[in-house]
């Protein structure tokens, strides 16, 4: 997968304020988000951020897709910092949307553990603690909005490297999924794959056999991060429903970068927007939600630092690819693919909900 890049409202300083309800949005068939970035070239004030969230919902945006790093809500060990949840909490009982989360434990490549922690054993007794004391702490937080919650972010890349640590994250894992269960009666919890990960092995097929639901990201990717053709979803999409082995699937991100030195370009991401809601039309019942990222491209400050996280710094095609992900450019004129996505995402709430 490409990796998780902030979630709607990150590095939100100050936040936004809080938006008047625009009514109750609508829930088709399938649950749908977009991280509502800003535009690279905006100041990051209160009235854009609050534009761009508009913005979302009017496309038929549903739901939030939130994902904060266990790291940067604990900083020190029991002080837990959560106003940018806060935050889009409020926008999600303002508006009476559903909201999934990730607890990001482990993030793609590394762990996104309180630094006392991160190199203990995940079955470590102090690290289990921690983790259900943040359960406790953050859980009141979710206003009764939130239906899912991941414990992990693409977690296969990490274990890939470290397969001995599977079973001991297991343990966790169940520990952390009980602890959500008792605090958030009907929440259902699974931990996060990428499309690149699959088809999974024994021991993270444990880990998916797990959840209550299979959560995944998608980016079409080739290995030097080439955007495939957008003729390959229905194959994708066919093979993700194989890989969820009967559970339902929460999309946590979707996205297809624009950039010619990807070998991509608008017309195409438009095309691939297209597929994808042909697929999640087709196959409505197999599909909770799927959140777009992002509206729109990243600017250039961001794109490094997620470089260096990453470990890619000197690849300029995953930059290029980073970057371009979003549905408006640089300068924040729409690209092709945010009136596919708006056009599309409005069919899709008026198709009619299944019974879940």
């Amino acid at each position: 997968g490409g990796g998780q890049t902030p979630p709607a409202g990150a590095k939100a300083s100050p936040p936004p304020p809080t938006l008047t309800p625009i009514g109750k949005v609508r829930i088709g068939a399938v649950h749908l988000g977009l991280s509502a970035t800003i535009a690279a070239n905006e100041a990051y004030t209160p009235a854009n951020a609050a534009r761009r969230f508009r913005q979302s919902l009017e496309a038929g945006v549903n739901f939030l897709n939130l994902s904060p790093k266990w790291n940067e809500v604990e900083r020190e060990p029991g002080s837990f910092n959560f106003d940018d949840v806060d935050f889009w909490m409020e926008q999600a009982v303002a508006h009476e949307i559903d909201v999934a989360i990730n607890l990001r434990v482990v993030d793609t490549n590394q762990r996104t553990m309180p630094a006392d922690l991160r190199h203990r054993d995940f079955d470590d007794p102090l690290v289990r603690d921690r983790l259900l004391a943040l359960i406790d702490a953050i859980a009141p937080r979710f206003k009764g909005r939130v239906k899912w919650v991941m414990i992990g972010n693409e977690i296969d890349p990490y274990f890939g490297a470290h397969p001995g640590e599977v079973a001991a994250y297991l343990t966790l894992y169940r520990a952390a999924a009980d602890r959500l269960k008792q605090r958030l009666p009907g929440v259902a919890v699974g931990t996060t794959f990428t499309f690149g990960g699959l088809p999974l092995d024994g021991s993270l097929a444990a880990l998916r056999d797990a959840g209550d639901f299979f959560s995944i990201t998608y980016y079409p990717l080739n290995p030097d991060f080439s955007m495939r053709p957008p003729t390959d979803v229905p194959g994708d999409f066919a093979r993700m429903r194989t890989a969820a082995a009967g559970k339902q699937i929460l999309i946590q991100e979707f996205g297809y970068a624009t950039a010619a030195e990807c070998g991509s370009s608008p017309e195409r991401q438009a095309a691939f927007i297209d597929a994808v809601f042909d697929e999640l039309s087709a196959h409505a019942p197999a599909y909770l939600a799927a959140n777009f990222l992002f509206m729109s491209d990243l600017a250039e400050s961001l794109v490094e630092g997620f470089g260096g996280y990453y470990g890619l710094k000197n690849s300029t095609s995953f930059k290029a690819f980073l970057r371009t992900l979003g549905l408006f450019d640089g300068i924040g004129q729409a690209k092709p693919g945010w009136t596919t996505f708006r056009e599309r995402g409005r069919r899709l709430q008026d198709s009619p909900s299944p019974v879940r």
